[in-house]
């Protein structure tokens, strides 16, 4: 049987929608893709071999209208595609029901196309949660060396393999400044530090008057900085980080640090009284920024002070 080339796109439309690398914002949504792909990987290798594969049960979730869907397929034992085809709605139920169309058994070529789609997919999911491990291990040996609190590098979650790479890159390039710095007696004790790779890190703008007396425009990267909440701001350039470190107040960002700690741990203290106090059974307050924890004390305490006052006996 040989199958058509629409049968190749019903294949790629799904791998487009199902590709974990979509979904690293949504940890269980990706891991949950990344296991199906590789049980499909091993159905897919049994066909190839001329084996008869075990029914393999599919769960894969998909992006629609901006919400996650979950598609689930249960392929059989004769190495037909339909139902996955079905689950994702690319075949109608009566293509699934009649003489299946979509069997690969006996289609080698179309199996030796799949087999490396499949194992393109599984692999590239696989060397992201490797570099993830190895970004997350690099983070804590670096905290632990220099007794730093945190050390965050670009967003939260890397995309693509390339800005994984590069967040490797630039954790290389802050280690190369601190030990430098450290070997020069610096202490980085206590510091929270966000790193920014200079192909991914903010840019800044301005306009300036040139010789000529004509307006020009020119755009860099960020320059460091210290937070509101004592968090430095680098940029993971090797052949400026050891200065910019060196131009920052270190022990101001300590300092910051220190009443931004304050103030979250104040939060931490006073949200089981006010879950008490209001009868709920969660209380949630945004304590990404300094001013927020403030904001949110200053709140509790006016409600439990005024909950006391109003449960105040006269002694007499």
């Amino acid at each position: 049987m040989s199958l058509s080339n629409d049968t190749r796109r019903l294949i790629r439309q799904i791998i487009r929608q199902v590709h974990p690398d979509l979904f690293a914002a949504n940890p269980y949504e990706r891991q949950c893709n990344s296991d199906s792909l590789q049980v499909l990987n091993a159905y897919v290798d049994d066909l190839a071999k001329g084996l008869s594969p075990p029914p393999a049960r599919l769960e894969f979730y998909v992006r629609e209208a901006g919400a996650l869907m979950k598609r689930e397929a249960e392929l059989p034992d004769t190495g037909s595609l339909a139902p996955l085809f079905f689950a994702f709605g690319l075949i109608t139920a009566e293509e699934l029901q009649a003489a299946d169309p979509y069997a690969t058994v006996q289609d080698t070529n179309f199996l030796s196309w799949l087999q490396e789609t499949v194992h393109e997919a599984v692999r590239t999911a696989e060397q992201h949660e490797l570099l993830k491990w190895r970004i997350r291990k690099y983070r804590d040996t670096l905290q632990e060396k220099f007794s730093l609190t945190a050390v965050q590098v670009g967003a939260e979650y890397a995309v693509s393999l390339s800005e994984q790479e590069r967040q490797v890159e630039a954790l290389t390039t802050l280690e190369y400044g601190l030990s430098s710095l450290y070997q020069d007696g610096m202490s980085f004790e206590g510091l929270s530090i966000q790193l920014y790779h200079p192909d991914m890190c903010p840019v800044e703008s301005y306009a300036y008057m040139d010789e000529h007396g004509e307006y020009q425009m020119q755009t860099s990267y960020m320059k460091s900085y210290i937070a509101d909440d004592g968090t430095v701001h680098l940029v993971a350039d090797s052949t400026t980080i050891r200065e910019q470190i060196k131009a920052l107040d270190l022990d101001r960002a300590r300092m910051l640090a220190f009443v931004a700690d304050f103030w979250l741990g104040r939060v931490k203290e006073l949200t089981p009284a006010v879950q008490t106090l209001l009868g709920v059974k969660a209380v949630w307050c945004d304590t990404k920024t300094e001013q927020n924890s403030q904001k949110f004390v200053i709140w509790a305490g006016y409600l439990l002070e005024k909950r006391w006052a109003a449960l105040a006996l006269p002694w007499t």
